[in-house]
């Protein structure tokens, strides 16, 4: 009877809790003397980062392992860095603990020199690699995780990570014997430091040892992932039909290729036998041209998965001088989104773009024909300009109208004082409920109509439940037409809060 209650409570442990607040579950299977803990000057943004290690000089005894290996059963996550804050009850902070990797390596030696411990951490179903670890400590913890967790492990997070080299057949060897131990995975984050040194055929073989898993329904990684080579598919790569089951499961896909133009991702959408996938979120580079975006979005309407969830993000230099002379990356809305409208459950769409341009009144319309269930729809491009947007706010009305589903609008559109007819239209739509809440205006030019009384009106008409409007200057601050632009805006968005302020909160629910 004492023996059991001590596997479930241990003073050293509770001593270790206040200690070390929101640890790690792993460490709690080693005594508090025998873990140090090194803490390192705030960062700018005045966070602390903390590095839970082996204390040097303290040996792991017989004693603390038969402590270690009653504690291990109630281990169920490995993670290796996470956040909090003693004396916080929501522990919102960015403070990082972080577990050293030398504490796994001793749990890897500890495995493979005791015969009789077959696995030392039997009910782990989430090991989380960390970013702070070293190049030289990952393969090793990698070659360790079979003597540490059970096969019944379904997440494998490795983010960050420069793990080793990159020939074919060191991916082989570490890669491989994880992934057919751990066959039940079905969530993996495999996120290099530098993606670039990888050949192209160690990207197929680590594709390959992907294909064995039928179960996975999350993958973030910033490969190219694919399964033949470039020079074999070169031909039309967009109308090849997968020959077997390619991650059958998957419902969620996050290719974050921000070196490489979109079309590197083709592959692995052409691949991909599942009919289950919803969310798909692509980061590319801003060499990504209004081609590259027609070929991929085709491509994407002919698979036709069941999307609900489109991100899609062209990530350029954060110091990089944007202007028309240097762009490559135009995303032109009738010729790139167009093919999408067949895919009828799209309600989450997120463009953020180096230029986008094409998003008028008319074809407003046809997208909100296309989605009807939209929720959620954020353009953003990143060139400051002052050219006026093509779209307009009456433009917005056929969302008000066909999407009642609508609650998040991110978009530069022209303020201007639509025609008397969509004026009555929208008093028409006030009467019905409406559950759309949060506007968002990235606004190029000043609106046209000086009243912003009138303005507000026909916006709180077609939107009466908006309580969030925020502006996004996409507009070249040094423009001699700026001052006056974020003046007025600021005047529409004061009118239109203000409004809503007089409403009660049972007419904003």
């Amino acid at each position: 009877m004492a023996q059991c209650c001590k596997s479930f409570y241990d003073p050293a442990m509770d001593l270790l809790w206040h200690v070390i607040p929101n640890i790690a579950p792993v460490i709690r299977c080693l005594p508090p003397d025998a873990l140090q803990v090194a803490e390192f000057e705030p960062d700018k943004y005045n966070c602390v980062r903390r590095i839970i290690s082996l204390t040097p000089g303290r040996e792991l005894d017989a004693k603390d392992w038969r402590r270690a290996l009653l504690n291990a059963s109630r281990v169920k996550e490995i993670t290796s860095e996470w956040y909090g804050a003693p004396g916080r009850a929501d522990g919102a902070t960015n403070d990082s603990w972080e577990v050293s990797p030398d504490i796994f390596q001793a749990f890897g030696r500890y495995s493979r020199s005791d015969v009789s411990v077959q696995c030392l951490l039997p009910n782990v179903w989430r090991f989380e690699g960390s970013e702070s670890w070293e190049i030289q400590d990952a393969p090793q913890i990698l070659v360790d995780l079979a003597y540490l967790v059970d096969e019944k492990l379904t997440t494998l997070w490795l983010h960050e990570v420069d793990m080793f080299q990159s020939d074919e057949d060191t991916v082989n060897a570490v890669i491989g014997p994880i992934i057919k131990r751990y066959k039940y995975l079905q969530d993996i984050q495999f996120y290099l430091v530098h993606p670039a040194s990888w050949s192209a055929q160690s990207i197929i073989v680590f594709t390959e040892l992907l294909a064995s898993l039928s179960d996975v329904r999350f993958l973030r990684t910033n490969l190219p992932l694919r399964r033949i080579s470039p020079d074999q598919d070169a031909v039309e790569v967009q109308v090849k039909s997968p020959v077997d089951a390619f991650l059958p499961c998957l419902q969620e896909l996050r290719m974050e290729l921000p070196d490489r133009d979109i079309s590197a991702g083709l592959s692995c959408i052409q691949d991909i036998t599942s009919r289950e996938l919803k969310e798909l979120w692509v980061i590319c580079a801003p060499t990504t041209t209004t081609h590259n975006f027609q070929v991929f979005f085709k491509t994407l309407a002919r698979r036709r998965f069941p999307l609900r969830e489109l991100k899609v993000h062209v990530r350029s230099g954060a110091d990089e001088v944007l202007t028309t002379d240097n762009i490559e990356s135009h995303f032109l809305f009738p010729i790139t989104m167009s093919p999408l409208f067949t895919l009828q459950d799209l309600s989450h769409i997120e463009l953020h773009m180096v230029l986008a341009t094409g998003l008028t009144d008319e074809f407003m319309l046809n997208l909100a024909r296309a989605w009807p269930r939209l929720w959620y729809l954020s353009v953003k491009s990143d060139l400051k300009h002052v050219a006026q947007p093509s779209l307009t706010l009456e433009g917005l009305l056929p969302l008000s109208e066909l999407c009642p589903r609508l609650d998040t609008l991110n978009l530069s559109f022209h303020a201007t004082l639509p025609s008397a007819g969509a004026i009555q239209r929208a008093k028409e739509i006030r009467r019905k409920a409406h559950r759309f809440k949060r506007l968002g205006a990235y606004f190029t030019c000043a609106p046209s109509e000086d009243d912003p009384e009138r303005l507000a009106d026909f916006l709180l008409d077609m939107f009466p439940r908006i309580y969030s409007f925020h502006l996004g200057d996409t507009m070249a601050e040094q423009s001699v037409e700026y001052p006056e632009a974020i003046s007025r805006w600021e005047r529409l968005q004061h009118v239109v809060l203000a409004r809503q302020q007089g409403m009660s909160m049972f007419d904003l629910e």
